[in-house]
């Protein structure tokens, strides 16, 4: 998830049953299309919002080899610098 993400405070099963089932879709959705030779990209708000534009030029030239090589799944930020709130 988003770093930006915050849970909700207010009717907390549902958002929660909710957003978890959405990365569910998400995951099986990425796995689908990539099974099927697509190429899969995800850009989460948190790599974009307020970010001085060196960092937004370095997500650029990532994103450009990444469209010129082969991979299937790329997710920026990686999912590794992404913090669950």
């Amino acid at each position: 998830m988003c770093s930006l993400f915050k849970w909700p405070k207010t009717r907390e099963d549902f958002w929660r049953e909710k957003i978890l089932g959405n990365v569910k879709r998400d995951q099986r959705n990425q796995s689908m299309l990539i099974e099927k030779h697509w190429r899969v990209c995800v850009i989460w708000e948190c790599a974009l919002r307020s970010q001085p534009p060196e960092k937004i030029e370095k997500l650029m030239k990532q994103l450009a080899e990444w469209i010129e090589g082969e991979g299937e799944l790329v997710e920026f930020p990686e999912p590794s610098q992404n913090s669950q709130k």
